[in-house]
C-alpha cells in the first residue's frame, strides 16, 4: 500500500488507507481480544480466589482442553492470579539462571516437575530450565557456572550446581520422529534434535501436566496439551496417541504417577495399559526399566506403587521370576510388606537402593527354589539370571542385593552378623519383616532379631 501511495495526491491516499483500515484492525482487533480474554480472565480468578477450582478457569481449561485432543495442541496462557504459582516459588538461583538467558535475547523457561508440582500446591526440587539457546550460547552464557554437559536420548543437556541447587537446562527439544506426519502435529524436520520452538519442545514430553511451561517475564503458564485441566481434575493424560506415543519408559513413569498423586488415567490410556501394555515392554531396555521401578520403590510410595503394578499384572511382568510361583495373593502380601517396609526405612532416613529393591521383591522366587532343594547361592544367582533378562542395574547392584539376601538369611536363622554396617542390617529388616507377615517361623524370631541389632555399637 505504501508503494502504491507514492505521487498520489493527498485525497486519493486518504482514500485508499481509508480502504485499508480495515484489514490493519483485523489483527489488531485479535490482539486486543486476547489480550481482553487474559485480563479478563486473571480479574475472575483473583475475585474468585479459589485458583485452578476458579468456576471461570475451569471453563477455559476444558475448552483448552477438548481443542488439544482435537486438533493436537492448542496454545493456553493461564496468568498467575488463576494458577497460583507465584514468582516467590521459584527458588532465586534458578530464576537467575534462566534470567541470564533472557537477557541474552533467548526464551527460557521453567519446565516439568516443578511447575507440575507447583501448581498442584506441593513444593519441587525438579528444577529444570527449557531455552531456545542452543549448546555453545548456554556455555558462553553460563560459563563462569561451571556447566557440564551430558549425552541423554540423542542430545546433551546441561547441569549446574548454583547456589545450592541442582538445575538442568537443556535446548529446545524436537518433536518425537514417531509422531511425523500425524493429524494436528506442526510441521518440523524429523531428523534435528532441537527445534528452539516451546511448542515442539512440549510433544516429546510423555504426559500433559509435565508438558506445562513457566514464563519468569509474565508469571504465566504457558500449557498447550491440557495439563492444567489435567491436573484439575486429578488425571493421568498422554500427549498424544499412546499407541504411537508410549514407550516402555513413559508408561512406567505413568504407572509412577498413578502411584504417586493418587491420580486416574485418562480413558484413552487405561484402555492402552489394559489392552496394549506388552508391546512397548518387549523392546524395553533393561537398564531403563530398573531406573524407572528405582523411582517407584524409593521415593516413599513403593506400597502405593505395588498396588498399581499388581492392578495391571506387572509385578511379575517386572520381576519375571515371580510369574511361575504358585500362590500369587501370597506374592503379591509378601510384595506389599516389603513396600511398607521399603517406605518405613526412607521415612527413617535411609535410602531405597537398586540393590535392596532387587533383594526384597525376589526372594519369593528364591525361596521356592529353595524349597526344591537347591542351596541358597545356588537359588540366588538362578533367581538372578533369570531376572537378569529384563532387570539391569548399575555395576555392583547384584553382588550387593546377593549379599543383602545372605545376611537377612544369617538373620533369620538366628545366627550373627559380623561385619555387617548399619545400613545393610537395616535393608535386611526391610526383608525379614515382609517374610514375618508370611513365615510364623520368621515372626517369632524378629523381635528378637530387632533386640539384638540395637543393642549393636553405633546402632539408632
Amino acid at each position: 500500500m505504501w508503494e502504491k501511495a507514492r505521487g498520489m495526491s493527498p485525497g486519493a491516499w486518504v482514500r485508499s488507507a481509508r480502504g485499508a483500515l480495515p484489514l490493519l484492525a483485523i489483527p489488531l482487533a485479535l490482539l486486543l481480544g486476547a489480550c481482553s480474554q487474559t485480563t479478563s480472565l486473571e480479574r475472575c480468578c483473583v475475585q474468585a480466589g479459589q485458583g485452578l477450582g476458579s468456576p471461570c478457569l475451569a471453563g477455559v481449561l476444558a475448552d483448552s482442553h477438548a481443542r488439544a485432543r482435537s486438533d493436537g495442541y492448542h496454545e493456553l496462557r493461564v496468568p498467575a492470579a488463576c494458577h497460583g504459582v507465584g514468582l516467590e516459588k521459584i527458588p532465586a538461583p534458578v530464576r537467575e539462571v534462566a534470567q541470564r538467558l533472557l537477557d541474552a535475547g533467548h526464551e527460557a523457561y521453567i519446565i516439568g516437575g516443578a511447575v507440575r508440582d507447583f501448581a498442584m500446591g506441593m513444593a519441587s526440587n525438579d528444577l529444570d530450565i527449557a531455552t531456545s539457546a542452543t549448546n555453545a550460547q548456554i556455555k558462553e552464557i553460563l560459563g563462569d557456572l561451571n556447566v557440564r554437559f551430558h549425552p541423554v536420548e540423542g542430545k546433551e543437556f546441561g547441569k549446574l550446581r548454583y547456589q545450592g541447587e541442582d538445575i538442568d537446562v537443556a535446548t529446545f527439544y524436537n518433536i518425537p520422529p514417531e509422531l511425523h506426519g500425524l493429524p494436528g502435529i506442526p510441521d518440523f524436520d524429523p531428523a534435528a534434535a532441537s527445534s528452539g520452538s516451546a511448542l515442539h519442545d512440549s510433544f516429546r514430553r510423555d504426559l500433559t501436566f509435565n508438558a506445562l511451561y513457566y514464563d519468569l517475564r509474565t508469571g504465566d503458564i504457558l500449557d498447550y496439551h491440557g495439563g492444567l485441566y489435567s491436573i484439575l481434575h486429578h488425571e493421568i493424560a498422554p500427549i498424544a496417541d499412546p499407541r504411537v506415543y508410549m514407550d516402555a519408559g513413559r508408561l512406567i513413569r505413568a504407572l509412577r504417577f498413578k502411584a504417586r498423586y493418587g491420580y486416574t488415567f485418562s480413558p484413552e490410556l487405561e484402555q492402552y495399559v489394559r489392552q496394549d501394555l506388552r508391546r512397548p515392554l518387549e523392546g524395553m531396555h533393561p537398564g531403563v526399566t530398573c531406573f524407572q521401578l528405582l523411582q517407584i520403590f524409593s521415593r516413599g510410595y513403593a506400597r502405593q506403587g505395588v498396588e498399581v503394578l499388581e492392578e495391571y499384572d506387572l509385578l511379575r511382568e517386572f520381576f519375571s521370576p515371580l510369574r511361575s510361583l504358585p500362590g500369587q495373593d501370597r506374592i503379591n502380601a509378601y510384595a506389599l510388606e516389603a513396600a511398607i517396609g521399603m517406605d518405613g526405612l526412607r521415612a527413617a532416613g535411609g535410602k531405597v537402593r537398586q540393590d535392596l529393591m532387587l533383594a526384597a521383591m525376589l526372594w519369593p522366587a528364591v525361596a521356592q527354589r529353595l524349597s526344591t532343594g537347591q542351596s541358597l547361592r545356588r537359588a540366588i544367582d538362578s533367581t538372578f539370571a533369570e531376572a537378569a533378562r529384563l532387570l539391569d542395574p548399575r555395576p555392583g547392584d547384584w553382588e550387593a542385593a546377593r549379599d543383602l539376601l545372605l545376611l537377612q538369611w544369617r538373620l533369620g536363622k538366628g545366627q550373627g552378623a559380623r561385619g555387617a554396617s548399619a545400613t545393610d542390617l537395616g535393608k535386611a529388616l526391610v526383608i525379614l519383616g515382609a517374610r514375618a507377615e508370611l513365615e510364623p517361623r520368621v515372626k517369632a524370631l524378629l523381635p528378637g532379631i530387632k533386640r539384638r541389632l540395637a543393642a549393636l555399637p553405633g546402632a539408632a
